[in-house]
């Protein structure tokens, strides 16, 4: 730090800082790849969509559109309700509120 100008201190510390985030983003991307991986391996379980075509009234509030569309997708599978809120991103009472809806 001897010998140096005020710009320099200034150049160093936000170079201190940069090397910092640098180290801390390493992180928080495999937290958000380990999920997004999860997501993937999620969907390739359970592809959406069956053999058959399925016709789904968009009439209705948006909530009826989401149970609608949960419905038609999970026609006649099994699937825990843990691996539904990855799939559908909403919590377990939502989820188990859209299985007890009759469609």
């Amino acid at each position: 730090m001897l010998g140096q100008t005020s710009r320099e201190r200034v150049m160093s510390k936000r170079k201190r800082r940069l090397q910092m985030q640098r180290r801390s983003r390493p992180t928080s991307a495999n937290v958000d790849g380990r999920q997004h991986r999860r997501y993937q391996e999620l969907v390739e379980k359970h592809l959406p969509g069956t053999p058959r075509e399925t016709w789904i009234d968009p009439r209705g509030t948006n909530d009826e559109w989401e149970v609608k569309l949960f419905h038609a997708w999970l026609n006649g599978r099994d699937i825990p309700v843990e691996e539904l809120c990855i799939l559908f991103s909403r919590d377990e009472a939502t989820i188990r509120r859209w299985l007890k809806m009759s469609v």
